[in-house]
């Protein structure tokens, strides 16, 4: 006996679906991984060498050297700077526990993202008005060459695979 029309409509219409949600989610997790690499602790940092170090450094040299970066290049008074690096410091932390934890892939993406979204959050409440507009358009020149390197193939500043 032969399928009806009806029958066959209803799989086809259900197998679309499903074809289409596979579609959907992985375009979300393409976007969520790709904005979630857009974070980087080397935001500042433009010297290859340093970042290398940094990748292998403790939380707070790593700490130290970011509020560094961010004292130079938004003028932060000295209360600003003690009041960030515990800001950075609590950030490289979480680093090290994604590290620790072996978290890979989406889900490393989406806990970096998160401890970002936690770090800015905190630096927005410390920076005036100028040095927010200062810190988001160096944030965005760091998401431009992460956009960069991934377009190339991912290649750049990695970590001597090639």
């Amino acid at each position: 006996m032969e399928p009806s029309k009806k029958t066959v409509n209803a799989k086809l219409a259900t197998a679309l679906g499903w074809v289409a949600a596979y579609v959907i989610t992985l375009l979300v997790l393409g976007v969520t991984v790709l904005k979630a690499q857009d974070y980087s602790p080397d935001l500042f940092g433009d010297d290859p060498a340093a970042a290398a170090t940094a990748a292998s450094s403790t939380a707070e040299v790593r700490a130290q050297r970011y509020t560094e970066r961010m004292q130079q290049k938004l003028n932060l008074s000295p209360d600003q700077v003690a009041a960030v690096y515990p800001i950075n410091f609590q950030a490289a932390q979480g680093h090290d526990a994604l590290t620790a934890q072996g978290l890979r892939g989406p889900q490393r993406m989406m806990a970096m993202r998160d401890i970002e979204q936690v770090r800015d959050a905190g630096l927005r409440k410390v920076f005036t008005p100028d040095q927010r507009e200062v810190y988001n358009e160096l944030r965005e020149q760091q998401r431009a060459k992460m956009r960069e390197r991934m377009m190339n193939g991912g290649r750049g500043r990695g970590r001597g695979r090639y």
